[in-house]
């Protein structure tokens, strides 16, 4: 890989400095970790509720969710779904060096969904077209997508974030991203020097 990759994710404002100092945890992850559980939620029911939502069996919950490339910012995907996840909190985007985390563990990788659009009754029969394990020549075709390609055929469904968008799991064996990995994306750097100048 000559040219470093960067893989993206939207996450919640409030969450971003517990995030670049403690690193970019899977769901899994958070339900075992006591100090994550503490920092991520403030009280004991909704630690205990995040725990019986996670299912260690799932896959796409064993790692943080990614975007292989830039996504539509927050104010078109607003515009495509008024009522999209994004509009409920603060979120900023976030980027991964992935270059530099697979070269640093090579038993890394990305698990990908919604690779291609589909409808519920087409899930079993196209699976494996849908979701597997990435190969570098899968990733390099996402990679290049553009962000309105990708978010061409989104789906609004409550509770789901991307549905019908290629995105992924990164997956390794701590099902936690080192800081080391993590920066801020142009933008994000822009809006929040932005707010913190009109506040």
């Amino acid at each position: 890989m000559a040219k470093d990759i960067f893989l993206y994710t939207y996450v919640k404002d409030k969450d971003l400095d517990s995030i670049m100092s403690n690193g970019l945890a899977s769901s899994v992850r958070i339900s075992k970790d006591k100090n994550l559980l503490e920092k991520i939620f403030d009280n004991k029911k909704e630690r205990d509720d995040f725990i019986k939502r996670t299912d260690s069996s799932d896959i796409t919950q064993a790692g943080p969710s990614v975007f292989f490339s830039k996504p539509l910012s927050i104010r078109k995907i607003k515009d495509l779904d008024p009522k999209h996840p994004l509009t409920k909190e603060d979120y900023v985007l976030i980027k991964i060096n992935y270059s530099k985390l697979k070269s640093d563990d090579p038993n890394v990788y990305i698990y990908g969904l919604e690779l291609v659009p589909y409808e519920d009754e087409e899930y079993y029969d196209i699976k494996s077209d849908i979701e597997k394990r990435m190969t570098d020549d899968d990733l390099d075709k996402y990679i290049k997508m553009n962000s309105e390609d990708a978010w061409a055929n989104y789906k609004s469904i409550p509770g789901f974030f991307a549905a019908n968008v290629p995105h992924g799991v990164l997956i390794n064996k701590d099902g936690l991203i080192d800081p080391k990995y993590l920066e801020l994306s142009r933008m994000s750097k822009i809006s929040k020097l932005y707010k913190s100048i009109y506040k």
